[in-house]
């Protein structure tokens, strides 16, 4: 069967004009913890124009953009040495994938599964272990497919090792903006994060692999991904339970939503495995405005996670799990700051097997504009965020309407079908 995704071209995109002085940009300690896997963004655009969008135009309007947005963004255009400790901004460039689809946008989109959606990207995730020392590693990739009916799609993967979500959501709203024509004042900053938090030695009983210790990678379980859909009138009743019955004081959406999605994770796996006596849920922290003063321009990594630790017992409703999620969540994330032996504590966490623990893991990129990114033919119309099959994992991420949550929830086939009905109820494939 011949597939309906035809690669057309590769090319190397470079800066459009030479990178500054720095050539040698160091990374930083929460940098070397993300490994080599790649974050993506996969965003979809309808046609609305007459005639169909000027295939040629697009491909050379996103080339030029991409060029000129990379003088901004001049690490991601260079290479990172088999360290894994800095960058060599030597303006080697990103790869850039242009694609043909053989059908049509929304026919594609709908029956869409997180398999289908990796073809419009132009590196495989789920190849978690790539080699920065060989020649074909690119810290940043993009692919541009074409679809039959004049839609879009726009696939960016940046590596783990110099960008977390927010970064890879700044990079490509200034390359949207660019692309558009729009002023974008945004100025990155990429020293920060080895100044906040310099590399140092980690004792090798203490590097960290919480995908191994914590059971988030499936081995032979098939994992299923589901989409849940949280609307305005259900988000209000929920926080109106946890505000009443729960004893922290007005409890955020994300907080709230994590308690309640926890709660039902922790009924399944107890259904299947009734041994599990205790439950955790690693929660992704993003930091730069939790520090004083916030850093909204520091690129890089600037994730932590924390971990909120549950008993049987605590958790027979949703609220209860608001307060442990909360105080896990808002920690004093100052002291972590160059702070040698506070990052020893927290690698112990991030290692320390427990195993009649299990764990669930929590990426909150709610509030990020992904669906403000208007390269210049009106914004997108379907957003996939790619998990690479976490087991137990969760994302949450606000809906196209702002006004409601979206739930992408990967959890074991048969753990599934243990979730209630009323739960399923919410599952929404539509976009």
């Amino acid at each position: 069967m011949v597939s309906q995704v035809e690669i057309v071209s590769k090319e190397i995109i470079k800066p459009s004009s030479p990178t500054p002085s720095l050539r040698n940009l160091k990374l930083s300690f929460l940098d070397k913890l993300e490994g080599t896997n790649y974050g993506s963004i996969l965003l979809f655009y309808e046609n609305h124009t007459s005639p169909k969008l000027n295939r040629p135009q697009i491909s050379h309007k996103l080339k030029q953009s991409l060029s000129e947005t990379l003088t901004k963004f001049y690490p991601y255009a260079g290479r990172i040495n088999g360290n894994n400790d800095s960058i060599d901004c030597n303006d080697s460039g990103a790869l850039f994938v242009e694609a043909q689809v053989h059908s049509d946008l929304l026919q594609k989109i709908q029956s869409a599964t997180k398999t289908d959606i990796n073809q419009y990207l132009p590196i495989n995730t789920s190849q978690s272990h790539q080699n920065y020392e060989t020649n074909n590693f690119f810290p940043l990739a993009v692919q541009i497919s074409f679809f039959r009916c004049g839609g879009v799609g726009i696939g960016v993967c940046l590596s783990h090792g110099v960008a977390d979500m927010y970064t890879l959501a700044t990079f490509v709203n200034s390359w949207a903006a660019n692309c558009s024509g729009r002023t974008e004042n945004f100025q990155p900053d990429f020293q920060i994060g080895n100044e906040l938090f310099p590399l140092i030695e980690i004792p090798a009983d203490q590097v960290p692999d919480p995908a191994a210790v914590h059971d988030f990678v499936a081995g032979e379980e098939k994992i299923v991904t589901k989409r849940l859909i949280f609307d305005v009138e259900i988000l209000g009743e929920m926080k109106k339970q946890a505000s009443s019955r729960s004893s922290s004081d007005n409890p955020t959406t994300v907080e709230t939503i994590s308690a309640f999605i926890w709660k039902h994770m922790i009924d399944a796996i107890r259904a299947k495995t009734a041994t599990k006596k205790a439950f955790g849920a690693f929660h992704s922290v993003d930091i730069r405005r939790r520090i004083s003063p916030p850093i909204p321009n520091a690129m890089g990594n600037f994730i932590v996670a924390t971990l909120a630790r549950c008993d049987s017992k605590d958790s027979g409703d949703f609220c209860d799990l608001v307060t442990p999620l909360r105080e896990a969540i808002r920690k004093d994330y100052k002291e972590y700051i160059k702070n040698e032996q506070k990052i020893l504590e927290y690698l112990g966490l991030l290692s320390k097997s427990e195993p009649e623990r299990t764990c669930c893991l929590f990426t909150s990129i709610c509030k990020f504009p992904l669906y403000e990114m208007e390269f210049g033919w009106g914004k997108p119309f379907a957003f996939f965020p790619m998990d690479q099959k976490i087991k137990n994992g969760v994302i949450l991420m606000d809906t196209k309407g702002g006004d409601g949550i979206e739930a992408w929830i990967s959890m074991a086939e048969d753990e599934v079908g243990m979730l209630p009905t009323q739960f399923l109820e919410l599952e929404n494939d539509a976009f």
